[in-house]
């Protein structure tokens, strides 16, 4: 991934932060926050991908996806 859209993706999750966690509204956290979840969604698709599609499905069925 570009470092253009790393910093697009911090800025969103910080932007996300302050409206949830304002205490952790930080860049430095915010990568954290990221390379934690990418890491996590890693480990489910190697040791769970049944519960990674279920989780898939989930969000196909939110309103923020229709």
């Amino acid at each position: 991934m570009d470092e253009q859209q790393v910093q697009k993706d911090i800025e969103t999750m910080v932007s996300y932060l302050k409206i949830h966690q304002p205490e952790n509204a930080t860049p430095e956290y915010a990568a954290a926050m990221l390379d934690f979840m990418q890491t996590k969604l890693h480990e489910l698709a190697l040791n769970d991908p049944e519960e990674l599609l279920n989780l898939y499905e989930s969000y196909q069925q939110s309103p923020e996806n229709k």
